[in-house]
């Protein structure tokens, strides 16, 4: 059966199943699930395959949300991934481990780490600086998605520090004289 938009509203489980998955015979690892909760049954567009021995699934997203043909597009992009050696499911698995490690919660085992370490003048400078405004639109993040770029822009945009700073000496007459031009002259031929 090749799944289509008309087909997924049709499709229900057999009697007794609270699970089932009904794979498209065009492409192969597509398939929608079908999952009874309480009253209602849920659908997702699923892609399947194998990768060392175990067979592995990435939920492609709700039927309710997803068309039949996007969930087809997005189950070939993932396939075309494992064929080309990828484990989607483990990369996924990995990101969200990631997410947990945020920012906020290393700089609080920063602080707790100095406690001892320093004077308490200098614990709440610390604490007040990274905990404060300047690093809030950070904690959220993960950790390894935080740049030092990104950290310098958040700081640039609160101090309003420009990127060239500008000194008495740096006058636009001493800035051309430097460059061996004199006064009236344009640089031109």
């Amino acid at each position: 059966m090749k799944i289509i938009q008309a087909a997924v509203a049709e499709l229900a489980l057999a009697d007794g199943k609270t699970d089932a998955i009904h794979f498209d015979d065009a492409l192969p690892g597509f398939g929608l699930r079908l999952r009874k909760s309480g009253d209602k049954v849920l659908r997702s567009y699923v892609a399947q395959y194998k990768r060392a021995g175990q067979t592995r699934r990435v939920l492609l997203g709700s039927a309710d949300v997803l068309s039949a043909d996007k969930a087809r597009t997005a189950a070939k992009q993932v396939l075309a991934k494992v064929a080309l050696g990828e484990d989607p499911q483990q990369q996924r698995v990995e990101r969200r481990t990631k997410d947990r490690l945020t920012l906020r919660s290393v700089v609080a085992q920063f602080l707790a780490d100095k406690q001892d370490a320093v004077r308490p003048r200098t614990l709440g400078e610390l604490t007040r600086y990274l905990t404060g405004s300047h690093f809030k639109p950070l904690h959220g993040m993960p950790v390894d998605t935080v740049a030092s770029a990104s950290a310098g822009q958040t700081n640039r945009s609160l101090f309003h520090v420009h990127d060239r700073p500008r000194n008495h000496y740096e006058t636009p007459g001493r800035t051309r004289r430097a460059a061996g031009q004199r006064r009236g002259d344009t640089g031109r031929a």
